[in-house]
Order: C-alpha cells, then sequence, then structure tokens
C-alpha cells in the first residue's frame, strides 16, 4: 500500500474501496494496529497505534471491534460464550436481544425457551456472520463514548432481504450511538446505499 493518506472523523462512516486484492483488508489491519507499518503512520486521537495500549479494559482494543467476511465461531464454547467473546460482562437478556434483533430467535431457541448453553455447531455462513456481529454489537453497546467498528465484507453471506434487515439494525445503533465509527469494506451495493450518508475513500495500490 503505497500513498494512502486520510482522516476519519470520530463517529463517521466511510467505506474503504477498490479493485480486490489491492489492500483494503491489509489496510484496516494497520488501521486497527493487528499489522505494523513497515512504512508511515496510523494514528488514532493523534496518538500512533503503535504506542496506544493493546489491553485491558482502557485499551485500544477494548474500544474496538472488527468483523471480517468469515467470523471465527467457537464450535467447542457455547452460544453465550460466543457472544461473551464480544462483551464479557453482557447479561443473559441483552444477548438474547442482540440475537432477536438479527433473526437468530428460531435458531437459537427451542420450545420457545433460549439455548445459550449449547454449543452452535451447523451454522450456516449466514448464520455465522449475524453471530459474528451480535458479538459487534454487544462490544458497540458496553461502550460509553463510542468505539470503532471494521467491517470487512461482513455481509457477503448474506441473502438481500437479510443483509437490508442487518443495514437497518446497524444504521440504528448509529443513531443511538453517534460517536461510533464504522469503517466499512463491501462490494455489495444495496447495503451500501441503506447505510448512505457515508464517506467514500479509494485507493489503489500496485
Amino acid at each position: 500500500i503505497e500513498d494512502v493518506s486520510f482522516a476519519i472523523p470520530a463517529g463517521g462512516v466511510v467505506r474503504l474501496g477498490g479493485k480486490s486484492g489491492h489492500g483494503k483488508t491489509s489496510l484496516t489491519r494497520l488501521m486497527s494496529g493487528y499489522y505494523q507499518p513497515t512504512g508511515g503512520e496510523v494514528r488514532i486521537g493523534g496518538h500512533d497505534v503503535r504506542d496506544v495500549k493493546k489491553a485491558g479494559p482502557d485499551s485500544l482494543y477494548a474500544k474496538m471491534a472488527y468483523l471480517s467476511q468469515h467470523p471465527y465461531i467457537f464450535e467447542s464454547g457455547s452460544v453465550k460464550e460466543n457472544l461473551a467473546f464480544g462483551n464479557p460482562e453482557a447479561s443473559d437478556e441483552q444477548m438474547t436481544s442482540v440475537l432477536d434483533e438479527l433473526d437468530l430467535s428460531q435458531r437459537f431457541k427451542r420450545n420457545g425457551n433460549w439455548i445459550l448453553d449449547e454449543k452452535p455447531r451447523g451454522l450456516s455462513g449466514g448464520e455465522k456472520a449475524r453471530l459474528g456481529l451480535a458479538r459487534v454489537l454487544l462490544k458497540i453497546r458496553s461502550q460509553e463514548n463510542g468505539g470503532v467498528v471494521f467491517l470487512d465484507q461482513a455481509t457477503e453471506e448474506l441473502d438481500e432481504q437479510t443483509e437490508a434487515k442487518v443495514a437497518n439494525v446497524l444504521l440504528e445503533e448509529k443513531r443511538k450511538r453517534p460517536n461510533t465509527t464504522f469503517i466499512i469494506i463491501s462490494h455489495r451495493e444495496e447495503f451500501i446505499n441503506e447505510l448512505e450518508p457515508i464517506v467514500f475513500v479509494e485507493f489503489f495500490s500496485p
């Protein structure tokens, strides 16, 4: 990635665009501190991301959520343990509420009762994507002063109707928590249109 320079305001909603393989995912990993730049710098709140605390309740990662196209699901753990990865302090009520918002009640209910203590095995790609998003939402809601959310093709596994539902959930989340910053990679125009208005940053890398 060369000659890329831009600033994202706190509370902004930004789409990163560019051709496949030109470094959009690498850029988000640089921005989130997962990768270290070999040149140049990434700053968050005016501080070099390499100097920002990475662990603990007041750390960078405590205020950051990252969701990729294929979120990792802990099949050896329960549904509750998977959700707690987003917010360990989340209550059962908060967990079931977000699952319901993302139309996962049918998947994680049996005879009218939630089955949070069972393992999430046999999930479809779309169900995994929504379970990953549920973790992200729980993390966002645990932040008093906003945070940073990276969505890297996070809705690619969803059908159009479910994707529109997810876009509405994210829009409502943004209204309630305007200080939350969203950085989005998506090739799905319908999803992007649902999230308008956003800032579009396009770059090309050799």
